[in-house]
């Protein structure tokens, strides 16, 4: 799920030093296309589709009806659905001003090159829900941009929580970006104030033990999905996404914290070589950041690297040095000087934060002064962008997870809880020192042992009633249906399709997975899988419109499906 924690961060950043601007005259919205990540979007129109791989648009025809407010007020605005037309009643409003919609879509139109569909949609709702909450009848009266600043704050004010303000952070993401762009209707004052405002953030552990779109830890699919694009990633060790791709690999097999990127140094990575088996090992001395009161690098614990991170580590070390030694030849003939090797960081990388914090206790680290702007995340999202260009252009979907390196701390923490690591053991590489902070782990491990009880205890009730002794061989085969496939009981679809051999609940996506899984026993009555192709294919509809690319109706599960059907029916005639 996207986060506004770095727009909150920036907010914060610029509070005291936001420059004054003036204000650009009022004009109409008049581009007609935005040139986003992946294609064009046409924004000629009220409704703007941005989707890449999922139907996501901007309805810009919501602002002219009433919102109704949800139950919750307070719940996480990334669940609302743009297209959610149950929240929107018939009862009209009060028509917002045209000129406030026309720099509403300046805003979007800037942030679409940039950003994820996902993270602008979810812009696109907070912003419309207070919208929608707004009274624009004593425009005529005041100042559009008066009424925008009062009401603005009065809603942040009616809002606020104890746990969840990522809603009130997107506003005040839009407020204060839009004053930088110049934007008539937004001024010094409200956007100077907005940035003094501290928001909170979910409640710490709960989007591990719930389920949140990109945001809660990845699933045991998307973590498989994204090794496979990473081991699949054709990237130069001389390219400077390969930094991005190394890091990937740290947060996934260690769950290291972006700050201890950071810190490291070439001089923590070692390799230990047998001298009778000359068998390479890989460590990594992680520096500890936990510990406000201590000096950066005062603590380390050594990590073991999988063999494969380790030999691309070293690999990266070895173009580092190369590059180094023609960087040193070169300040020596111009009377110049750069620090030793082994003193420089792995990833040049930067973190303010860090930055910040060290500068105050007046702590000297002479490699982070210059380093270029870019944060882990933003490492990151380069990287998977190079890999989207390459996949796109080899006609491959776009990688399209939300992949951050919280949520990737969070899948290694939850992962390794899964699989029996002691709490203590857990606590330390996860450098924290309080056992609370990994409670949650266990407690996901827990609620999940409960729920899979109660799936084997309904899905194989009969078989167990059987071995004791309550029910006999007859009366099982008579309540036991062979011709059902293992899914969501209320998935129509599924019944009478055919047998699973894997004879268990299955973990894929059923009935999509059946027709290429190897274990399926398809049954002979077409009309059975005709209805399941139709509605494979409604929703691609649904999910991409009427005009969605043939190549994703061609995809493997409906391709095998259609096969099938054409096979059965042919049998039939």
């Amino acid at each position: 799920m996207m986060q506004f924690d770095r727009f909150a961060r920036s907010s914060e950043r610029e509070a005291r030093s936001l420059p004054f601007i003036e204000r650009r005259p009022y004009t109409p919205f008049n581009i007609p296309v935005v040139q986003a990540r992946l294609r064009s979007v046409d924004t000629s129109r009220d409704v703007w589709r941005i989707g890449e791989t999922a139907s996501e648009v901007l309805n810009f025809e919501r602002l002219t009806t009433k919102v109704n407010p949800p139950k919750n007020l307070q719940r996480d605005f990334f669940d609302v659905d743009v297209e959610d037309e149950h929240e929107v009643s018939a009862q009209t409003a009060t028509p917002l001003p045209d000129e406030l919609l026309n720099n509403l879509k300046y805003f979007l139109a800037r942030q679409l090159p940039g950003k994820s569909p996902l993270t602008v949609g979810s812009m696109f709702s907070a912003i419309v829900h207070f919208l929608s909450q707004c009274d624009w009848e004593d425009v005529g009266e005041a100042s559009l941009t008066d009424v925008l600043s009062e009401q603005l704050i009065d809603y942040i004010y009616v809002n606020r929580s104890q746990s969840n303000e990522y809603a009130l952070n997107a506003l005040r993401y839009w407020y204060r970006r839009s004053y930088r762009m110049g934007l008539s209707t937004f001024e010094y004052q409200t956007a100077q104030a907005l940035g003094v405002f501290k928001f909170r953030g979910n409640l710490k552990g709960a989007d591990v033990l719930s389920y949140f779109p990109h945001r809660s830890p990845l699933t045991a699919q998307e973590l498989d999905a994204l090794h496979q694009v990473l081991r699949e990633a054709q990237i130069d060790v001389s390219h400077d996404s390969y930094r991005g791709l190394l890091s990937a690999w740290l947060l996934i097999s260690l769950g290291l914290r972006s700050k201890q990127l950071v810190l490291l140094m070439n001089s923590d990575f070692l390799i230990n070589v047998d001298q009778h088996s000359g068998e390479k090992t890989y460590v990594l001395n992680v520096p500890s950041v936990k510990k406000r009161h201590e000096l950066p690098r005062s603590r380390f614990k050594s990590r073991q690297l999988p063999t494969f991170l380790g030999e691309m580590l070293e690999k990266y070390m070895h173009h580092k040095e190369s590059e180094m030694a023609q960087l040193s030849a070169m300040f020596a003939d111009i009377g110049g000087d750069i620090p030793p090797f082994a003193k420089q960081p792995i990833f040049a990388i930067s973190r303010w934060k860090i930055k910040k914090r060290y500068e105050e206790r007046r702590v000297h680290l002479p490699y982070l002064q210059n380093l270029p702007s870019d944060s882990v995340l933003n490492m990151l999202q380069k990287m998977f962008g190079v890999i989207n260009t390459v996949r796109v252009r080899d006609g491959k979907m776009p990688f399209d997870l939300k992949i951050t390196p919280r949520r990737l701390r969070k899948t290694f923490a939850t992962r390794a809880a899964a699989t029996g690591v002691p709490i203590i053991e857990l606590a330390e590489l996860l450098d924290h020192e309080d056992l609370q902070h990994v409670m949650v782990y266990y407690q996901l491990g827990l609620s999940f042992a409960q729920k899979l009880d109660r799936v084997f205890q309904e899905q194989f009730k009969d078989i167990l009633s059987y071995f004791k002794g309550q029910i006999n061989l007859t009366t099982l085969i008579s309540q036991t249906v062979p011709n059902t496939v293992f899914g969501p009981d209320k998935l129509r679809r599924l019944v009478g399709i055919g047998m699973c051999a894997k004879g268990a609940p299955c973990d894929l996506t059923p009935p999509n997975a059946c027709y290429v899984c190897p274990k399926f026993e398809a049954c002979n009555d077409p009309t059975r899988h005709r209805e399941v192709l139709d509605s494979m294919k409604a929703d691609v509809k649904v999910c991409f419109g009427e005009d969605a690319p043939p190549e994703l109706l061609n995809a493997p599960h409906i391709k095998a499906c259609e096969e099938l059907v054409n096979t059965l029916e042919a049998c039939h005639e």
